[in-house]
């Protein structure tokens, strides 16, 4: 019962004898219970090969030991044996040094005589060897100088210019003295030719200076030489920008494009060679001590030279602004300010690339304003060609359409063109200064906002100077409150914004103009021109009804049988007017215009069965216009000025009919003269009254021309009410 219960113990095996808590006791007496006699023979036959094996194994492991043991045994006594040997080989080697150390001392005793006797020897022969070099000078240089190597000419006497000092009182020596100083100052003249850097490497000139002051010239003038002859190159460079930059404009593009990259090319060409003048002279006096302020001569000549390229770039690329695009432009920029930027490090308190970057802004504004100019000239051509296509067949949803395309590719196309000006692979759009001044400062409140206000003063320009036929000008009128309503509403904001998006900089201590200014003047913009709008169509229908009034004579009128022409003429000026403000004005209808037509309706068909009845005597009319003058109907209150076809409509009928009213007050009508206006007005009614809004006023008006009329007619009397009906009905238009 308890071997069972242990065997049951979770991963245990009685038969794994590698383990520590195996239990030999315990594995016999399960395998005498679970195993039969064959298996427990065969279990020992195994176990018993296992033992033998394990048991050879350990043999073999103590025989190599043993054999490894007597190995190094070996190995230790020869050792042993070594370093005896050794021993006695070292001694015997040391009693050896002995007798040649012994031995050296004694030759060098005995040589000691014949030493001092060579080294005398030797200075007579380098006594000799200088006399021969002072004899063979003049014509080793003269040689030296024929052959065009005065540099070698140079450090030959130079080599020699020691010894000339130490012989120097000799008087067979002075003759060649004399003349070595002449070939020597031939020698600094003919090395002053060759600092030109422009020819030589920069190793070539710091070498042939080192030897000009080492022959004996002073360092101003050493300095000055150089700088003199450096600027001559420096003015070759610019002679060749501004014969490149300021020539004729080309034909093709291609070849204006090459010219300005030959230009990039001698500006960083001009760049490369002063940094090149700055590495030389600093590489000459920097490395030996000096107390000319050559540091401060450096860095007046690096920024003389500098400005002037600076002034001649921007001219040269101003010049060229319409014969190459931005991107070209910025990236003749950024070589040319990698250049300076690379030059300002050897002469880091000159700061030539902040300079630089100054330049480039005055690069950029220039650029904005060209751009300003060539969006305003490409918005005028814009609206030429519409006001050409306006006498076309063109609807004016298409122009309006047209309009807005042309000013958005004007905008986009200057956006992306000036974006090119802060590309990340530039380095002087990286400079945050730069970033802010050219994206607020420059591109937005230098190009687009005044392009924006630009265009709002062209469009009214267009409208109070135009010289077309009156219908042209009032279909211009409508297409451009149309287009500037859209602007009011949101298009500038829209603008504004992807302005601001593409443009993103910061705006600390800058004053950006707010859309909503932009915004404002806009919407005056659009009142003016619908007033304007306004003021020619009443104008029109004013003038119709004046000439009508002036040139019949309604004493002598005859029985109205029909509406006048003058009617038909205003009326079809007024529906023109409702086409074009439908069109491009917005529709707005409401409840309130239904109630104010029917109440519009209901009020002239009182006046009809008020003025107009048959048995009404011509006194009682009289005593009606009088209380009507007495007690008048309340006008309606003015509105606030809309931008809907509702107020347009309104406002041209309004003062048209005031100033029918007017013109009928010059007059004098007969009985007949009364019933034509009655007709005429009741006609006139008929047809505006269903596009008025509100009616009140209008409805007064109609009432009061009819009422003046009547009062200054000779026996009046109204036509009965069903035939001025007949005749409106019969009246087409």
């Amino acid at each position: 019962m308890i071997s069972h219960q242990y065997f049951a113990t979770d991963n245990f095996d009685p038969y794994d004898m590698d383990r520590e808590e195996f239990n030999p006791d315990l594995c016999m007496l399960r395998i005498t219970e679970d195993c039969n006699l064959q298996q427990i023979v065969s279990k020992k036959n195994h176990l018993d090969m296992e033992i033998r094996s394990i048991a050879a194994g350990i043999q073999n492991m103590l025989y190599d030991n043993y054999t490894k043991f007597l190995t190094a045994s070996e190995v230790i006594s020869k050792i042993k044996n070594d370093f005896e040997r050794m021993e006695k080989d070292v001694n015997s080697l040391e009693s050896e040094m002995n007798s040649i150390g012994n031995l050296s001392s004694r030759i060098v005793q005995s040589l000691q005589p014949t030493k001092n006797k060579k080294l005398r020897l030797i200075k007579s022969k380098e006594s000799n060897e200088r006399l021969a070099i002072l004899v063979d000078l003049i014509p080793n240089l003269k040689e030296y100088i024929e052959q065009g190597g005065f540099a070698a000419a140079a450090k030959h006497y130079l080599k020699a210019k020691h010894l000339l000092e130490q012989h120097k009182n000799l008087t067979s020596l002075k003759g060649i003295i004399k003349e070595s100083l002449d070939i020597a100052f031939y020698i600094q003249e003919k090395l002053r030719d060759k600092l030109d850097c422009c020819v030589y490497s920069k190793e070539e000139i710091i070498e042939i200076m080192n030897l000009i002051l080492d022959l004996g010239k002073a360092e101003n003038e050493v300095l000055q030489d150089f700088l003199f002859i450096s600027r001559n190159n420096l003015t070759c460079v610019i002679q060749k920008i501004r014969t490149n930059c300021f020539c004729s404009v080309g034909g093709d593009g291609c070849a204006t494009n090459a010219e300005i990259d030959r230009c990039s090319d001698y500006s960083c060409t001009y760049i490369d060679t002063l940094s090149k003048i700055i590495e030389i002279v600093q590489g000459v006096f920097s490395a030996k001590p000096t107390t000319l302020h050559w540091s401060s001569i450096l860095t007046d000549f690096v920024e003389d030279n500098t400005q002037q390229l600076f002034l001649l770039a921007r001219a040269a690329f101003k010049n060229q602004f319409s014969n190459m695009n931005d991107e070209c432009l910025a990236n003749c920029m950024d070589h040319l300010y990698r250049k300076i930027y690379e030059c300002n490090i050897h002469v880091p308190k000159i700061a030539t690339f902040e300079k630089s970057a100054e330049v480039i802004l005055d690069i950029c504004i220039d650029r904005c304003d060209y751009h300003l100019h060539r969006m305003k000239q490409d918005f005028r051509s814009c609206l030429r060609s519409l006001k050409e296509k306006l006498s076309g067949e063109h609807t004016s949803d298409d122009l309006l359409a047209l309009m807005d395309t042309t000013v958005r590719e004007i905008l986009a196309n200057s956006l992306h063109s000036l974006c090119y000006f802060i590309s990340p692979e530039h380095k002087f759009s990286r400079n945050v200064y730069f970033r802010k001044k050219f994206c607020k400062s420059l591109a937005r409140e230098r190009v687009f906002v005044p392009f924006l206000l630009d265009m709002n003063d062209d469009i009214l320009r267009n409208i109070y100077t135009s010289r077309m036929s009156d219908d042209i000008s009032l279909k211009m009128c409508m297409l451009f409150a149309k287009y500037v309503l859209q602007l009011h509403q949101k298009q500038v904001y829209n603008f504004l914004n992807f302005v601001d998006v593409r443009l993103h900089s910061s705006t600390e201590n800058i004053t950006l103009t707010s859309a909503s200014d932009i915004v404002n003047k806009y919407k005056k913009t659009a009142e003016k021109i619908i007033s304007h709008y306004i003021e020619v169509r009443q104008s029109r229908m004013s003038s119709m009804f004046r000439h009508s009034m002036e040139s019949k004579n309604w004493s002598m009128t005859r029985e109205p049988w029909k509406v006048s022409a003058v009617v038909r003429r205003a009326l079809e000026d007024f529906y023109a007017t409702v086409k074009e403000t439908e069109t491009l004005v917005e529709f707005t209808t409401s409840a309130a215009c239904d109630r104010g037509s029917e109440s519009g309706k209901s009020t002239y068909r009182s006046s009809l069965s008020r003025t107009s009845s048959p048995v009404s005597s011509s006194a009682d009319d009289r005593i009606m216009i009088r209380i009507h003058k007495l007690f008048p109907m309340p006008s309606a209150v003015s509105e606030a000025a809309e931008f809907s076809n509702y107020y347009i409509l309104h406002c041209i009928m309004k003062m048209t009919l005031k100033s029918l009213l007017e013109y009928a007050r010059q007059r004098t009508f007969s009985r007949f003269g009364l019933q034509q206006v009655q007709v005429d007005v009741q006609c006139l009614r008929l047809h505006v009254s269903q596009y008025l809004k509100n009616e009140l006023d209008i409805e007064t008006l109609f009432d009061d021309i009819i009422s003046n009329c009547y009062s200054r007619a000779i026996d009046p009397e109204f036509m009965n009410p069903y035939v001025v009906s007949s005749l409106c009905q019969a009246f087409l238009i």
